[in-house]
C-alpha cells in the first residue's frame, strides 16, 4: 500500500473546478488547516491540473480499491 510513495497532493486537499464555457476560466479551490482560497492564475491552475493528472494516473482502479479496502478492514 505504501510502495508508490507520497502523492502530489499530500500537502493539502484541492478541487479543480472546470467549466465548459471558456468565458469562465478554470479555478482551483484549496483547503488547508487555517482556511481556504480560490486559485485563479492560469499558470497556477495548470500546475494543480498536472498534480491531479498525476494522482489519477497513480490511483487504483475500482476493483483494486475494493480489494485494498477489504484487506485493510480485515486487518483491523
Amino acid at each position: 500500500m505504501l510502495d508508490i510513495g507520497a502523492h502530489a497532493a499530500a500537502a493539502c486537499s484541492f478541487e479543480l473546478l472546470e467549466f465548459p464555457e471558456r468565458v469562465d476560466p478554470d479555478v482551483v479551490y484549496v483547503e488547508n488547516v487555517t482556511g481556504s482560497l480560490y486559485v485563479e492564475d492560469e499558470s497556477d491552475v495548470f500546475r494543480y491540473s498536472l498534480a491531479f493528472d498525476h494522482l489519477r494516473a497513480k490511483a487504483l482502479d475500482p476493483d483494486d480499491t475494493a480489494k485494498l479496502a477489504r484487506t485493510v478492514i480485515r486487518d483491523l
